[in-house]
């Protein structure tokens, strides 16, 4: 008798744990959102989504947010970083169809989710000078004996400021007006009117590219 009563208590136990593991949903897939993202540069973020989908018999599906709860995996860390919560980050690299994964235990194992990001790349600005711009470029009048600093900056075909790896060659049409020497310094000699020039070459040793200003002494 006693027997038969640990065995109905067991018979119990088993019918108890069976409904609970029937009634209990389970983590059956997982969806990434978004499910693919262009990055057109480095150091962009973007918040990924975890949706949890669960299922249980003779029941209606169940999605649950587990943004917080699964693990983030990037293939290629030097593509895309993905942190812990799911922020993914763009690298430098140019990059396409990196897959990004967030996994987590479910009904068949380790559940896995992923989305895929493409990094490019903004193309570099030519680094050739296009333009020599001096300054000061509207000098006012000077007398004669006077001294003027000119200086000389310039810029790449895209507009941006661009590194004068080559001196600036400065050149005055009138020295006895004004003369210049190759740190850019004027000095006025007599009345009258004189252009200073700024020659800049390119690396390539061909484009000459010059900026101008009229000079007045009076």
């Amino acid at each position: 008798m006693r027997y038969r009563s640990l065995s109905a208590l067991l018979l119990t136990a088993s019918l108890v744990l069976l409904n609970a593991c029937v009634s209990n949903p389970s983590l059956t897939s997982i969806v990434v959102t978004p499910g693919v993202m262009n990055f057109g540069g480095s150091g962009l973020t973007t918040q990924l989504t975890a949706i949890g989908h669960y299922t249980r018999p003779n029941h209606a599906d169940v999605t649950k947010d587990i943004t917080s709860l699964v693990t983030w995996k990037s293939a290629t860390v030097d593509c895309v970083t993905v942190s812990s919560t799911g922020l993914i980050t763009s690298g430098g690299n140019t990059c396409s169809g990196i897959p990004v994964s967030a996994s987590m235990p479910g009904f068949h194992g380790i559940i896995i989710g992923s989305m895929t990001v493409n990094v490019t790349q903004a193309a570099a600005a030519s680094t050739d000078v296009a333009q020599v711009v001096i300054s000061p470029a509207f000098p006012a009048a000077l007398s004669p004996g006077a001294l003027l600093q000119f200086s000389a900056f310039g810029l790449n075909s895209a507009g941006n400021i661009a590194q004068l790896v080559n001196p600036i060659v400065w050149t005055s049409t009138n020295s006895g007006v004004a003369s210049i020497d190759q740190s850019g310094r004027l000095t006025a000699v007599a009345a009258g009117t004189t252009t200073v020039t700024g020659a800049y070459t390119n690396s390539d040793g061909v484009a000459a590219i010059s900026g101008t200003a009229t000079v007045t002494v009076q």
